[in-house]
């Protein structure tokens, strides 16, 4: 079928599992990681990208981001566990890389 495309299988060491698992369920993380961690968890599960928008009340161009932005890192990742960082060091890559990108322009005028 012209212009269909298979979503990246996402693979979950069990240290990363526990610290997704942990961020999705959390009441004091931001809304947006915890959003985009329960993302990565379903992507993992093998749900599809539509499927995961319906579950998340977001479009499926939203989950195929967080997908494609965690399997472009998970060489980061498990080179990180080879080293075999910390839970905390290990923790701070995952809020890295599920915390929004920098934008250019100019700050925010209003303070909150």
């Amino acid at each position: 079928m012209p212009g269909f495309m298979f979503a990246r299988t996402i693979l979950l060491s069990p240290r990363q599992r526990t610290i997704l698992a942990r961020f999705a369920s959390s009441r004091s993380a931001p809304a947006a990681v915890v959003k985009r961690a329960g993302i990565i968890l379903a992507s993992a599960a093998g749900k599809s990208n539509a499927g995961i928008g319906r579950h998340f009340a977001a479009d499926r161009q939203m989950s195929r981001r967080w997908r494609t932005r965690w399997a472009s890192a998970m060489e980061l990742l498990l080179c990180a566990e080879a080293q075999e960082v910390s839970d905390e060091d290990l923790e701070v890559i995952v809020v890295d890389l599920l915390s929004d990108e920098y934008r250019p322009g100019a700050p925010s005028r209003f303070k909150p």
